[in-house]
């Protein structure tokens, strides 16, 4: 009879085998009393056998892919937590019970509730906190306790901790609400060489054919010229010097040594000076020699000191609105920038500073500006400072951390200006100052418009990930991991298959699961394991070892068979002497 249920549980781990979370069980046997043949210890005898226990090997079984992105599989020891629930009078959701599985067939519902598929029990997790009330309300997981935490927690702080956990349900992440714009990170480089580069002229005299002039040009941008920036045309004032002259003379002096040079947008030469444009006159020496536009044209190596950056930033309705910053040279190491109010729905614009609140352009007359930002770069091209000017060209000792958009409807904005942004990685970048082409890119922080999820998808370390409709991706739950000192003491729920009964909270006076559990963790801490997607646990039977265990008991019972027919013998033969 014990040989009989011996292959019956050989018999249901063989017909197990393709079972997804199925648990083979092995029998041990136990000699079932010894008699004493004399005094001595040594000589005793057995009568029988029984069977011990059955164990359950609780060992990881094969893991394959199934191609269902809601399939989840354990890579580990860790055990997914579900729970049987029932509706409240005001719908809310009432736990009954709580079971720990290996069997990750799970099922998002039409109202985004993850459930077991076979076993209808909802997946118990972490969901993520987010206020539906609240307009500007970001998806924001929670964490965990570390791993040292959770060790360092009673069985009663651990019951109670998990007994906080809720079931998944995800409809409140349904829709994602529109949140303006806080931040604009700003990255990429400013050429250091763009403006004029000098000219050299050499001027010979009219009335002596071997005395010349060696003149220098070079150009700068000053306060005066601050009206003309971020137009299309750039005012420059060039200033002359006489760098080699007849060695029989003293140094001569040039007039006019500076005056006032316009350029275009594509580098045109518009004027060489404020009183006659097209032609510079200069007294050298008491000689008059005469320079034209074509002349400094075609020495002309000009690079337009000016770029402007476009992005995308969301109100707070989540509509994109166009805001152009606007980077212009302003001399070695210096560039102004000015974030531009050329779009039909902004109102204004204006810095943010420690000390007061300062007007891109004047309220009263919007085409001219007021106030610009003030960037000081270091020698190495990195951002020392950031200040403020104004049109006059006074340096303001206030930081421009933000700026306040106001729109036409009444509503306004407040956005932090940052120029050493981190990307997603970590890795900084700066806005810097460089010998390359003008480059600049920002991008907007934390603003989104309104947005639909669209899919959900799993990860490794037990994240529920959802994809809405505007490219926004966010955590909306976290599913944790059972950890118990010794699982093959589980017992098997009698209402559900592939589940185990688990009670949490502490019983003095019997073991139950509470003794037996280590704690919850994310997956991949404590031995649980990495969470496997698009992929089940299958049964962990050995096909060979059931085999060979069958020809065990099949060997065992013919021996024992033969035991009987033996004493069978030697009793007929023990008869026949007495007759």
């Amino acid at each position: 009879m014990n040989y009989q249920n011996a292959i019956d549980v050989t018999g249901n781990n063989s017909a197990n085998t393709s079972t997804a979370g199925f648990k083979a069980s092995r029998v041990t046997f136990k000699s079932t009393f010894e008699s004493m043949l004399s005094g001595l210890g040594s000589n005793s005898v057995g009568h029988g056998v029984g069977i011990n226990t059955i164990d359950r090997d609780m060992s990881p079984g094969m893991i394959e892919n199934t191609d269902v992105y809601s399939d989840l599989a354990i890579t580990g020891e860790g055990f997914f937590i579900v729970g049987a629930y029932d509706s409240g009078e005001d719908g809310s959701l009432l736990k009954k019970d709580l079971y720990l599985t290996r069997v990750g067939k799970f099922d998002v519902l039409a109202n985004q509730e993850l459930v077991q598929g076979d076993l209808g029990l909802s997946l118990v997790g972490l969901p993520s906190d987010y206020d539906i009330n609240d307009p500007n309300a970001d998806i924001i997981p929670k964490n965990l306790p570390s791993i040292q935490e959770m060790l360092n927690m009673t069985a009663q702080q651990k019951a109670e901790y998990i007994d906080g956990l809720k079931p998944l349900e995800l409809a409140k992440f349904s829709i994602l609400k529109p949140k303006p714009s806080s931040k604009l990170d700003f990255f990429g480089t400013l050429n250091s060489l763009s403006g004029f580069d000098p000219m050299t002229f050499e001027l010979t005299s009219a009335s002596d054919p071997e005395v010349s002039y060696k003149v220098r040009f070079t150009f700068s941008r000053e306060t005066q010229d601050l009206e003309n920036f971020f137009s299309s045309e750039k005012s420059y004032t060039w200033k002359a010097e006489v760098i080699e002259w007849p060695s029989d003379t003293l140094k001569p002096s040039i007039s006019p040594s500076t005056d006032q040079l316009v350029v275009s947008e594509n580098g045109e030469i518009l004027s060489l000076n404020n009183s006659v444009p097209d032609i510079l006159s200069l007294d050298i020496g008491g000689e008059v020699f005469s320079l034209n536009k074509a002349d400094f044209q075609s020495r002309a190596n000009y690079t337009l000191p000016q770029t402007t950056s476009y992005t995308n930033i969301f109100d707070s309705k989540g509509k994109e609105q166009v805001l152009p910053v606007g980077f212009e040279k302003l001399s070695t190491g210096k560039w102004l920038f000015r974030p531009s109010a050329d779009n039909p729905e902004i109102a204004s614009i204006s810095f943010v500073g420690d000390n007061g609140t300062y007007p891109v352009n004047d309220p009263l007359n919007p085409s001219k500006d007021m106030y610009r930002g003030l960037i000081d770069f270091t020698e190495g091209g990195y951002v020392s400072s950031v200040k403020l000017m104004d049109v006059e060209g006074n340096v303001i000792e206030d930081t421009p951390s933000k700026i306040i958009v106001q729109y036409l409807d009444g509503s306004e904005q407040e956005i932090e200006l940052n120029f050493s942004a981190e990307n997603n990685s970590g890795t900084s970048q700066a806005l810097t100052l460089a010998a390359v082409p003008s480059s600049v890119l920002y991008n907007q922080n934390n603003g989104r418009p309104v947005g639909t999820l669209i899919n959900i998808s799993f990860d490794a370390q037990g994240n529920v990930i959802g994809k809405y409709s505007n490219q926004y991706n966010a955590v909306l739950a976290r599913i944790p991991l059972i950890q118990l000192r010794s699982p093959e003491q589980l017992r098997p729920s009698q209402q559900y298959s592939a589940a185990y009964e688990f009670d949490p909270f502490p019983d003095q006076n019997t073991f139950n699961e509470s003794s037996n559990l280590t704690g919850i963790f994310r997956s991949g801490e404590a031995g649980t394991g990495l969470i496997q997607t698009s992929a089940l646990e299958y049964s962990n039977v050995n096909v060979a070892r059931e085999m060979t265990k069958l020809i065990m008991y099949q060997r065992a019972m013919q021996l024992n068979a033969r035991v009987i027919t033996t004493a069978d013998t030697i009793l007929q033969e023990a008869a026949q002497l007495k007759r």
